[in-house]
């Protein structure tokens, strides 16, 4: 006896297609080499934007940084800015690419650490496979294109595989 697939959108379900014509679905787009390079550009565009938001943090930590340094110990902050201008320009080069790399660290774990946090739910990622198949499917089933896709494969002995 053969299996089934049961698609679900939105947790109900829509129809159901043998699990053959399931692995041929994602067969198709896993063979598909325009899916290939629509995925790396995808991951290009969000480590690109990744990059961007890593560059704009550290001028906004500056200032934060700024800010709070000058509220918390005013005097502590002229003196800091008086013996930063004292230095040699070398001196003041190493100083402010030491601070430039030391904030964009600090910029890059602020960027990383919700997409960590959040599941690693990273924003703008698509698969662009996932998307392929279920179109595919909701062109069989005649399905609405709203709504998340859920696929359970159910094999002849009724255990159940995601």
């Amino acid at each position: 006896m053969n299996s089934i697939a049961r698609i679900y959108v939105n947790n109900i379900e829509v129809g159901t297609l043998m699990t053959s014509q399931y692995q041929d679905i994602r067969k198709q787009a896993f063979e598909d080499w325009r899916l290939y390079v629509l995925q790396s550009l995808n991951i290009i565009g969000v480590l690109l934007h990744l990059c961007i938001q890593v560059i704009r943090g550290i001028p906004m930590l500056w200032f934060l940084g700024a800010v709070l340094f000058e509220l918390t110990a005013p005097a502590e902050a002229a003196s800091v800015l008086k013996q930063l201008l004292q230095l040699q320009p070398t001196a003041q080069a190493h100083y402010l690419g030491q601070l430039l790399w030391e904030t964009g660290l600090m910029s890059l774990c602020l960027v990383v650490l919700p997409s960590v946090l959040g599941a690693l739910r990273v924003p703008g990622y698509l698969n662009v496979f996932d998307l392929a198949i279920n179109r595919k499917i909701r062109e069989i089933l005649e399905v609405p294109a709203e709504g998340t896709m859920n696929v359970l494969v159910l094999s002849a002995e009724g255990t159940s595989e995601k």
